[in-house]
């Protein structure tokens, strides 16, 4: 699969040898990393993340932001910004948070180059699960691959018709460990990871 420059779209696995004693950071199995861009990434390779106070001051600016909290509460506690209009705000955050980025970034480049983690790349594909018949009677048995997620191996099952042009990738291919997946985004809710899946050929 390639993008609009032309280049091929790449997903990308990372794994660390040893735990941080952080509960969003496991070790010794490969977790799908998320986009550069994506606050996951965040999440994932900022050290401390759970403990810091920028990260949350950045989750207090997103809910001010999005008007889950009003711009008083943000003056009282951030006096800082006391009298900072909400477009003000917004470029004060986006600062925040490319510190973060860059910092989760760096982050990852040392622990690479140290050899703390591994990481590991899987072109990605379009596929689309073969139509065998009328009215949706057949169905595609997938499986949650996500390690880090609490539906980890939960199996359910998905229309043919539903899985057309979907992102795809062989994880381990050539081995005994060899799975086709898909990238699975649930119709009617955010959840979107990769899953196992067999039982239909895909084209």
């Amino acid at each position: 699969m390639q993008t609009e420059n032309n280049t091929q779209l790449i997903s990308r696995q990372f794994r660390r040898r040893n735990p941080e004693g952080s509960f969003t950071r496991g070790y010794s199995y490969w977790e799908d990393m998320a986009e550069k861009g994506d606050w996951g990434f965040v999440c994932q390779f900022l050290p401390d993340y759970e403990r810091r106070d920028d990260v949350m001051t950045s989750d207090d600016l997103a809910c001010v932001i999005d008007k889950e909290k009003p711009l008083g509460w943000l003056y009282e506690h951030y006096q800082q910004w006391d009298g900072l209009s909400l477009e003000a705000l917004k470029k004060v955050r986006a600062q925040w948070d490319y510190e973060l980025f860059q910092e989760a970034e760096g982050y990852l480049v040392a622990a690479i180059q140290s050899g703390e983690i591994e990481v590991r790349e899987f072109p990605v594909r379009l596929a689309s699960a073969r139509i065998l018949g009328e009215g949706g009677e057949d169905r595609v048995w997938l499986q949650c691959a996500d390690r880090t997620l609490t539906t980890c191996d939960r199996e359910f099952f998905v229309p043919s018709s539903r899985l057309q042009q979907v992102k795809s990738r062989w994880v381990d291919e050539g081995t005994n460990e060899e799975r086709f997946q898909i990238f699975h985004e649930s119709t009617g809710s955010s959840d979107a990871y990769w899953c196992n899946a067999q039982s239909i050929d895909f084209e």
